[in-house]
């Protein structure tokens, strides 16, 4: 079993990069940045 990342490091940099510029952008606008809790753990399955 091969449990190496798939993603090569210039595209997890350039990942990181695009993520502290978003952060950024908000951060100067005085948003707060959060982390929701899951609502549920499975998608809805009533058919009607």
């Amino acid at each position: 079993m091969n449990w190496r990342p798939s993603a090569d490091l210039r595209v997890i940099r350039e990942r990181a990069r695009i993520y502290r510029q978003i952060r950024s952008f908000f951060n100067t606008r005085g948003c707060l940045e959060v982390d929701t809790p899951v609502l549920a753990s499975t998608t809805n399955t009533d058919l009607q």
